[in-house]
Formats: C-alpha cells, structure tokens, sequence
C-alpha cells in the first residue's frame, strides 16, 4: 500500500509539473485596452514560439534566450495556426466550426485574432471581403506545388578537398515585413510524404515586445520561463491580414480553409 500511495504521489506530482510546463508553452489571446494582447512564451526553444537572431545576410538563427542579451535584431519566430481539433485549445473560437479533409475543425490563434479583432473594430468587414477576393484570385496555384529546390555551385568556394565539388542548397523563402513585424513562408521537407510543405510563421521584432511590467527586453536575457507581449492594434493589424494571405498562396488546403474561416466571420 505504501509502494502504491508513493506511485500515485509521484503520478500526481509529474502530472502536476507537465501541466505547468504545457501552460508555460500556451499563446494566449485576449482583449485588453481596446485592441488585443497576445502572450508568448520567450524560452520555448521545442514549441511554437521561438526566439531568433537575424543575421547579416538576412537568415536568423535561434539563439539562447537565458543566456543571451537581447538585441534589436531578435524576433520571436510563431508558427501561428489557424484551426485545431483540440477542444481545450486555449485561442479557441467556438462560433467558428469548418469541415476540412473530411474532419471537423474549429478555429484558433489566427482565427482568434480576426473574430476578436473585427469585434473590436480592427479589421472591417470590407477587408475581410477584400482577403477573400485575394484567397479567390489565388485559389488552385498553391505554392507548394510551383516552388522548388534549387542546387548551385558555391560562388565563394566551389571547390571542396579531394577534387569535390561544393554546391549550395536554395529552399525558398517568401515573406513581407512591416514595422509591427514579418510574415515569412518557408518550405520544409514533409517528414512523412516526398515534397516540401510551405510553414506560415508570424516574426515579432523584440523591439515590438514587452514583459509583464510593460518594460522593453532590449539588453538584458530573458527570464526562467519568461513570457512577452504583444499588442495588436490598428496600427499592427495589418500584418495578420498578410498572415491570411501567406496560407492563401501557401496551398490548395489552406486556401480553401482560410476562404471557410473568413466566410464564417463575415457572417
């Protein structure tokens, strides 16, 4: 009995901590101040959230967040979704239910960000036809199916030892910035399929970011499972319409999802 009562303490206290971690990893979206506030984790380095360095040439490079001062050219690097099927989602949107692959889905994050926002008077309803005209426009000529993989010779060092030649992998990248940030479409190999499937991340400049007193994170490294801020407002919006449009061009699947999300919020 005593062997027991410890397996069941011990159950309980490794349930306990995995809830606390799984919580720490949770983007949470919620009106505030008349616009939205969105809360990110700083020190995920395994989840959606990651904390990156850009380069001189323009490519970041995730870096350690507890052990590194935060620069100007830090982002937060979301891998933002627009639809789970998990009805514990912390963004969920219940009003928002779709068919998709013959699976019903229910929005999130992004969706979140739009009904909320339209309520809120961030987005109209105008631009939200507007988004559809794009998504119609770019329906059947996903990505996914035009972009591909080049192989070039190295134009600083073409020649490696033993008479090797070197080569340079191109994978494409598309993107769009504004001040508030950057939506990037980058191609990756399908882990379980041949091809490259396109990821939608939203990049959140640090210097657009806040900790829980309000304070910049410029300068100082982030702490133990720190969280940041940002706020969407009329000025920041914007860049969550481009989000829309990435998985509009990204594929035939999300574009015919993202035509049933809009289509659900303008009614």
């Amino acid at each position: 009995m005593k062997i027991l009562a410890s397996c069941c303490a011990l159950l309980f206290l490794t349930c306990g901590l995995f809830s606390k971690d799984v919580s720490f990893k949770q983007v949470l979206i919620s009106p505030k101040n008349g616009g939205l506030e969105i809360e990110l984790p700083l020190t995920d380095v395994t989840g959606s959230v990651r904390l990156k360095r850009r380069g001189e040439a323009g490519f970041g490079m995730p870096i350690a967040p507890l052990q590194t001062a935060l620069a100007e050219t830090d982002y937060l690097e979301w891998q933002i979704a627009y639809d789970t099927l998990n009805p514990k989602h912390p963004s969920l949107v219940p009003e928002v239910i779709f068919q998709s692959l013959d699976r019903k889905k229910t929005g999130c994050e992004l969706t979140k960000i739009l009904y909320e926002g339209l309520k809120l008077g961030l987005f109209t309803k105008a631009e939200f036809s507007g988004l559809q005209d794009f998504l119609r426009q770019q329906h059947g000529r996903g990505l996914e199916d035009t972009q591909q993989v080049m192989l070039l010779p190295d134009p600083k060092e073409p020649e490696a030892p033993g008479g090797f030649l070197r080569f340079v992998q191109g994978v494409p990248m598309i993107s769009r910035s504004t001040p508030s940030g950057t939506v990037e479409i980058q191609f990756k190999q399908k882990q379980r399929a041949f091809g490259y499937q396109a990821m939608i991340y939203v990049c959140l400049p640090v210097t657009q970011l806040r900790d829980k007193e309000g304070k910049p994170f410029i300068g100082r490294a982030a702490l133990s499972k720190e969280r940041a801020y940002f706020q969407v407002t009329l000025e920041s919006a914007p860049l969550f319409s481009d989000a829309v449009k990435a998985f509009g061009m990204a594929s035939k699947d999300h574009n015919g999802d993202l035509m049933r999300i809009t289509d659900a919020l303008l009614k």
